[in-house]
C-alpha cells in the first residue's frame, strides 16, 4: 500500500512473513520441568520429569529455538500430560518446559502477582496488540473493573527490556478504555456471564506507530501485575499479538 512520496519517491507499508506470536499472559508456578522424550508435530500428549505438579486446566509452556507453545493439560497420567491443543513443532529433551495458570482473579492486595510473557532465548519479539478479557456474573459499568467495585491500586501493565516502563495501570473499566480505546460490553444473553473486553494496540501510524520489542537473550519481559483482590471476578485473562522478528526458520 502506497502511504504517500517523498521526492517523487513512493512509500510503501509491506508486512513481513515471519511467525505469529499469540501468548497469554502467565503466573509461572514451576519453571524445572524436562520432556522426557522428543515430541513430533500433532502431539497431544507430552512426557515431562517427575515432580512436574501438573492438573487438569493448568498452562504448559515448551520452547525451543524460535519456537513456544502453550496449551492448557486436560488430563495427567503420572507423567504424561494430555494438551487441548495438538504441538505444531517437534520438540527434543533440550526444550525449556514450565507450568503456570494464566487466570488472574487472584488475590495480589498484599502480596502482588505478576503474569509475565517473554521470548525464547535468541527470539526477538515485536508486540503489537495486547487483549483484556474479563468475566463476571454481574453487569459492568466505567466505574467498575470487570463487576466489582473499582481497584485501590490498579492492574498494571509494565515492559521490562534493560529498564522497566510502565504502559498502564487501571483501577476500572473507565480507565481501561482510557488506556486501550478499543472496549466492547458484552450482556449475557439471556444465561451464561457478563464480559468487558478491551484491545489496546501499539503498531500502525493510526496508533502509536511502535511495537514493543521483547529480547529472549536478556530475558525481556511483559508483564500485568495484580495488586488488588480480584478474586470475586469469574475470570480474567491478557493475551499479547504479534510477530517474531528474527528470520523465519
Amino acid at each position: 500500500m502506497s502511504i504517500g512520496s517523498a521526492n517523487n519517491t513512493d512509500i510503501f507499508i509491506q508486512d513481513p512473513a515471519q511467525f505469529i506470536v499469540g501468548v497469554r499472559l502467565t503466573n509461572v508456578e514451576k519453571s524445572d520441568i524436562t520432556l522426557t522424550s522428543p515430541t513430533s508435530i500433532d502431539d497431544t500428549v507430552v512426557s515431562v520429569s517427575a515432580g512436574h505438579g501438573f492438573s487438569a486446566g493448568k498452562l504448559i509452556c515448551i520452547r525451543e529455538g524460535l519456537r513456544n507453545y502453550q496449551g492448557y493439560v486436560l488430563s495427567v497420567s503420572t507423567n504424561d500430560i494430555t494438551v487441548d491443543v495438538p504441538l505444531d513443532f517437534a520438540y527434543t529433551t533440550d526444550a525449556y518446559v514450565s507450568r503456570g495458570s494464566d487466570s488472574m482473579n487472584v488475590d495480589g492486595s498484599s502480596t502482588n502477582v505478576s503474569f509475565t510473557t517473554s521470548p525464547p532465548s535468541g527470539a526477538t519479539w515485536h508486540i503489537t496488540q495486547v487483549v483484556f478479557h474479563i468475566v463476571d456474573n454481574v453487569d459492568m459499568d466505567t466505574s467498575k473493573f470487570g463487576g466489582i467495585a473499582s481497584l485501590t491500586n490498579g492492574c498494571l501493565l509494565r515492559v521490562v527490556d534493560g529498564y522497566t516502563k510502565n504502559i498502564m495501570n487501571v483501577k476500572n473499566n473507565g480507565q481501561l478504555a482510557e488506556h486501550a480505546y478499543e472496549l466492547e460490553y458484552v450482556a449475557k444473553a439471556p444465561a451464561g456471564s457478563y464480559e468487558v473486553r478491551a484491545k489496546k494496540t501499539f503498531n500502525g501510524l493510526e496508533n502509536l506507530g511502535v511495537v514493543i520489542q521483547l529480547d529472549g537473550s536478556t530475558q525481556d519481559s511483559l508483564r500485568l501485575i495484580v495488586r488488588d483482590d480480584l478474586t470475586d471476578l469469574s475470570d480474567f485473562h491478557v493475551m499479547a499479538f504479534g510477530h517474531v522478528a528474527n528470520s523465519k526458520n
